[in-house]
């Protein structure tokens, strides 16, 4: 027995002296490796931060690698700094390279975690370490879809502003090629159908998720035409419903709109999103619960990633690796 403990206590100490990780490393990290596409997205970067806040508490340190919206950029990233031994938060900024993600974890002694797109090309049960929380591609859409019939309802009269016999729908979408974003769009205009109510798709602006670029877009598309030439800008996050809404601001106090502002929906539940439903600019969004995401990485990460302890933490029943969180529908009646 003597010999035994001797020879454990020998390995843990060459694995010190080499720098190589003791058998309880993955369970007591110390480190976390954070990769994010791009810190201008305010859902995900309101998530790393709580993140951090969550660790920091826990006495792990966080290492932000911010790819600036640059796919090629954060391979680069985690090529070099990827280790074995160090657990991963990944939000990627090109789901196409999820493969690539993946492809490390057969090495890897720590958890990788997926966040905001669900990598569908890949099996995560297949591996112990690999995880995906966040909502199902077609939640935000569903969501999305039911506030917008209920707003029909309730305008079944007024919604035709400018009376040409439809409503007039500007959609403004992330990357087109990404699978969330064609079922948003699908779903909604699933929903439109189900109203009875006959629309028209009057523009559809693919702005990357970006404040900026919807502002410059819906912008370009004001000064050709007046703004109750639409009824309902549906965005397919917060940030892009608030630039769209800047832009229509610029444009709601010509007279002859009779300060006309159409119907707009987001998808996140940020808090600048909460101000412009409070202000009556934002009808609607969809919100989700970025801080039960921390409490179950943390979790994982830490080792505690039973089914049933992941369960008692979600509320709901976790019997994969894939942790699907519910949207929660937040509307303004105006």
């Amino acid at each position: 027995m003597l010999k035994q403990t001797l020879k454990i206590g020998a390995l843990i100490g060459l694995s010190l002296v080499l720098g190589l990780p003791a058998q309880a490393a993955p369970n007591k990290p110390t480190l976390v490796q954070y990769y994010i596409r791009t810190q201008s997205d305010t859902l995900m970067n309101n998530l790393r931060l709580d993140f951090i806040k969550k660790a920091r508490s826990l006495h792990i340190k966080v290492h932000t690698y911010d790819a600036l919206n640059d796919d090629q950029e954060q391979l680069k990233q985690f090529e070099h700094e990827f280790s074995n031994n160090i657990p991963v938060m990944l939000d990627v900024a090109n789901p196409e390279h999820d493969k690539k993600f993946f492809e490390k974890t057969h090495k890897a002694l720590t958890p990788m975690i997926f966040l905001d797109h669900e990598p569908h090309t890949l099996d995560l049960n297949k591996t112990k370490v690999t995880w995906y929380i966040g909502a199902h591609k077609d939640e935000a859409g569903k969501l999305q879809g039911e506030m917008i019939k209920n707003y029909l309802k309730r305008h079944a009269q007024d919604f035709d502003h400018n009376n040409n016999g439809t409503l007039d729908v500007v959609f403004i979408t992330g990357p087109k090629k990404l699978p969330e974003c064609q079922s948003r769009q699908e779903l909604v205009e699933k929903a439109l159908n189900e109203s009875g109510v006959k629309y028209n798709i009057a523009e559809t602006l693919e702005c990357d998720w970006s404040f900026e670029q919807a502002y410059m877009k819906l912008e370009q598309v004001l000064q050709k035409q007046k703004i109750d030439n639409f009824e309902m800008v549906v965005c397919q996050n917060d940030d892009m419903a608030l630039g769209a809404i800047n832009a229509l601001q610029e444009h709601a106090g010509d007279e002859e709109t009779e300060h006309f502002f159409p119907a707009v929906y987001g998808i996140d539940g940020t808090p600048d999103a909460m101000d412009a439903m409070a202000e009556g600019t934002l009808n609607g969004t969809v919100k989700l619960d970025t801080r039960l995401i921390c409490d179950l990485a943390l979790s994982i990460i830490r080792g505690n990633d039973s089914y049933e302890h992941l369960s008692k933490i979600a509320g709901f029943k976790v019997d994969n690796h894939y942790i699907y969180l519910p949207y929660h529908p937040l509307e303004f009646e105006r």
